[in-house]
């Protein structure tokens, strides 16, 4: 169903707005997913298997990268001075904290 109302909008409106409205759709379903797996870790953070995988980290790094996700959403609006001035520094800043995740996670699994 999905799929059928994306080539409605698609057909009914000029390329330019069917393309941000399907890039919006697109990104707000991998943030929901995202957001969602972030939920569950955090929810079963106690299991046993799962705490030797960290999962207060893994719930931080999922959560980064929803918020980088949905920050990309910006790319689709028209050149705002904010949105300008706002898409870069909220993506880089989230994927600068997963990268440090990643090495601390890396440094405490080296350090063992």
């Amino acid at each position: 169903t999905l799929l059928v109302a994306l080539a409605a909008v698609i057909g009914s409106v000029d390329s330019t707005t069917s393309f941000r409205v399907c890039f919006g759709v697109l990104l707000l379903t991998l943030c929901v997913a995202q957001l969602k797996v972030a939920a569950d870790l955090y929810k079963h953070r106690n299991n046993l298997l799962l705490q030797l995988f960290q999962p207060d980290s893994l719930s931080l790094f999922v959560t980064a990268g929803a918020i980088a996700t949905i920050a990309s959403l910006m790319f689709a609006f028209p050149e705002y001075d904010a949105t300008c001035a706002l898409r870069q520094p909220i993506i880089l800043t989230s994927i600068t904290f997963m990268g440090n995740l990643m090495i601390g996670r890396a440094w405490r699994i080296g350090s063992i």
